[in-house]
């Protein structure tokens, strides 16, 4: 079952073989990590006083909607989906309309594990007209949505209305993107820098929320980076996904396909681009992009692409760096490449991010080892993969009995 999943990936969304796998075992370590997670939420016995006995427990929230992308159609619905239902919730479930067939087949997945029937409706079509009658419904407790900021906030706008009927407060756990960067200083292994950036920005075509899209290089290295990084990005293989020896597909239909090119004509009016690859394939075929940009505030250096396209900021020193990395409404993930241990503390206490990873990629998070999430303009601050995770699909209540009763009623 992995393979023929990880094969509708491939012809579905356009994903590399190595990608599709991933989000399989992803989508395998979600169930697991949940399943066992929700038995640390039993009931807790609460210090106990003379006379009187104190219990703290869960309840689930009761029905929810699960709205997930297309960039990760597995692992992220299963998560979410998994997270609802082991808390004892139900679901309808609304996929991507550009990944019905796998939304579908995880369905069935679930429908053969033995859920009973109805805990889970599959419910596809078109996210606008579909997603703002479900979010509005009085009869939906909480929302669970991956997408984009725009998309993101209209939901929480749409769920903060009462409407009559309305039997709770509408919880939305919302993950909403990001304008990720990665900080390079003076004394970075350029080898692993240069590698790392490469998959963060270009894996999956650069369609991740955690993907790479600015790089800030301190002046002093700045030169051999751009020179070795450009050289790195020249080598790429770009192909049909279905051939394993291809690093990039193409992107996921043709509306993507026409706005990453109009940021790429963008980058070429705003700054100098060091590379814009053409690609030789009938498909949706973007090729990557690298621009040398010097004005934070153009729409390049500000707006998330979700595409190939990366632009390199020069920083004068580690705390400019900082400033730059921090200039964004948003806050996923991010990154720094040094060998200084310095610069590594004020990473852990100045960027300003949900995921901060140090000397390694700013993609492929684990489930449960980094728990995935951001806040800012990047989301609620939920954590996929975390300890509490599960606590966003469930009210908790709290018990309290006076035992010094005189006696037991009679058995009625």
């Amino acid at each position: 079952e992995r393979f023929n999943l990880a094969a509708l990936e491939v012809f579905e969304v356009g994903k590399t073989w190595k990608e599709a796998d991933s989000d399989v075992t992803e989508a395998i370590d979600y169930l697991n990590y949940y399943a066992l997670e929700i038995m640390r939420h039993g009931i807790r016995r609460i210090d106990d006083y003379p006379g009187e006995v104190n219990d703290y427990l869960y309840e689930p929230k009761g029905i929810g909607v699960v709205i997930s992308p297309w960039n990760f159609p597995l692992a992220i619905p299963a998560g979410m989906v998994s997270a609802a239902i082991v808390t004892g919730n139900c679901v309808i479930f609304k996929p991507s309309g550009l990944s019905p067939v796998i939304g579908y087949r995880l369905v069935e997945l679930f429908n053969a594990a033995g859920l009973p029937e109805g805990v889970i409706q599959y419910l596809p079509g078109p996210g606008g007209e579909i997603g703002e009658y479900l979010v509005t419904h009085p009869d939906i407790d909480f929302i669970a949505f991956t997408g984009s900021r725009e998309v993101g906030l209209k939901l929480i706008e749409l769920a903060g209305k009462t409407l009559h009927g309305q039997r709770s407060v509408k919880r939305v756990i919302a993950e909403m993107g990001g304008k990720n960067a990665i900080i390079i200083d003076e004394t970075a292994d350029l080898d692993d820098a240069v590698k790392g950036v490469l998959e963060s920005a270009f894996g999956f075509q650069g369609q991740k929320c955690s993907a790479c899209s600015r790089v800030i290089v301190l002046e002093d290295i700045y030169k051999e980076f751009c020179e070795r990084f450009e050289e790195a990005v020249r080598s790429i293989k770009i192909g049909p996904p279905e051939d394993p020896g291809n690093f990039m597909g193409p992107v996921i239909d043709d509306k993507a396909m026409e706005k990453i090119q109009g940021y790429i004509e963008s980058g070429e009016k705003e700054g100098m681009p060091l590379l814009v690859r053409k690609v030789n394939e009938d498909g949706y075929y973007v090729g990557p992009a690298i621009f040398e940009i010097s004005d934070i505030n153009s729409p390049i250096a500000r707006e998330e692409v979700f595409g190939p396209v990366v632009i390199i900021l020069k920083a004068e020193d580690i705390k400019s760096a900082f400033k730059i990395a921090n200039s964004t409404c948003y806050a996923l993930t991010g990154g720094i490449y040094s060998r200084s241990p310095a610069n590594i503390k004020r990473a852990r206490m100045n960027f300003r991010v949900g995921n901060l990873y140090i000397n390694r990629k700013i993609t492929g998070a684990l489930v449960e080892r980094q728990p995935f999430g951001g806040f800012g303009m990047s989301g609620v601050g939920s954590k996929a993969g975390g300890p509490d995770y599960l606590l966003q699909f469930m009210n908790p209540v709290c018990i309290s009995e006076n035992t010094l009763r005189k006696g037991f009623a009679p058995n009625i």
